[in-house]
């Protein structure tokens, strides 16, 4: 009779066999199978923080697991976004993507990434629009009227945005050395804090996004937009283009991942949130905040990246900004 001992080197063998042979048929692991979290690398209480708090409501439903929105404001999106690019690439951690953080940022100044190399697009489900405010009590009617001011008191004209550097910013800085102006920059961090400041009349103007209420309510006036078209919400309100300042800023609002993000996990998001996108509860939300439906898939979202960086690399150069 073989005792079981001198049966047991093969038995071995079979089971380790076997078990190799299981973990080849097994699909990876589930994902996600733990909360997925977005970091939203500017203030609560502001446009992209509410429509990414309503879209990963929406997409979580999908996705099977709560999506946690945590606020990790600084440096024009650029503190937040670092710290998803140190991610580990298991789609449990993701961010939102703005323009002043992955065109801007990056052209103007030494950031702790590369938006080509550090980031995964998985999807852009909206822009904010931005414009050129003023308090309603202001004597200037047009965006004429304002620069005309300017230019008579060079370095007297005061001018709030979002932060240092993004979108409204750098679109400043495009117009002062087209024109020859000084202004003077106060920045905030988002868009709801450089709101109360205009509304309080602490500066001469705003550049930013979110002014859809306040100028329907009389409350501001706006007096041009940054972006390739107009509102329909105010159809008299030129472009800059067609103010005369050959310049535009095509704002994005989209979700990426750290580099080298998971096929199965990039799949699976970029399909939550589009569906999350495509539903009527999201369209009738961002209605209600005025927010444009501006939809790219991943592949799309890349490839729209890579021209802006390009078009942002040169004016930067061009007009003398990059520090």
């Amino acid at each position: 009779m073989t005792s079981f001992a001198s049966r047991l080197p093969g038995l071995l063998g079979i089971g380790l066999l076997g078990l190799a042979l299981l973990a080849q048929g097994q699909p990876a692991a589930a994902f996600p199978d733990r909360p997925v979290r977005v970091i939203v690398p500017w203030g609560a209480g502001g446009t992209s923080d509410l429509s990414m708090r309503k879209i990963a409501e929406i997409a979580a439903r999908g996705l099977g697991q709560p999506v946690v929105v945590e606020n990790k404001p600084g440096a024009s999106g650029v503190v937040g976004m670092a710290e998803m690019a140190k991610a580990a690439p298991d789609g449990h951690t993701i961010a939102l993507a703005t323009g002043a953080t992955v065109f801007i940022a990056p052209n103007l100044r030494q950031v702790p990434f590369d938006p080509q190399k550090d980031l995964t697009p998985i999807i852009n489900y909206s822009g904010s629009y931005h414009g050129i405010v003023v308090p309603a009590a202001s004597p200037w009617k047009t965006l004429a009227d304002l620069l005309a001011e300017a230019k008579a008191k060079p370095g007297v004209l005061t001018f709030a945005t979002a932060g240092t550097y993004d979108g409204g910013h750098f679109a400043m800085l495009v117009l002062s050395r087209m024109q020859d102006l000084k202004f003077v920059h106060v920045p905030f961090q988002g868009s709801a804090t450089a709101m109360t400041a205009m509304l309080g009349q602490h500066v001469s103007f705003g550049v930013i996004s979110g002014f859809t209420e306040q100028v329907r309510a009389g409350q501001l006036r706006l007096l041009a937009l940054l972006d390739g078209d107009r509102m329909e919400e105010f159809p008299d309100v030129p472009t800059l283009r067609e103010a005369g300042i050959d310049w535009e800023y095509p704002s994005i609002m989209g979700v990426v991942g750290p580099a080298g993000l998971a096929p199965v996990a990039r799949a699976r998001l970029e399909k939550a949130l589009g569906d999350a996108a495509a539903t009527e509860e999201f369209r009738a939300y961002m209605r209600t905040i005025q927010m444009p439906m501006r939809v790219m898939d991943g592949k799309a979202f890349e490839a729209m990246m890579s021209r802006e960086l390009l078009r942002y690399r040169k004016a930067a150069v061009d007009y003398g900004i990059r520090q």
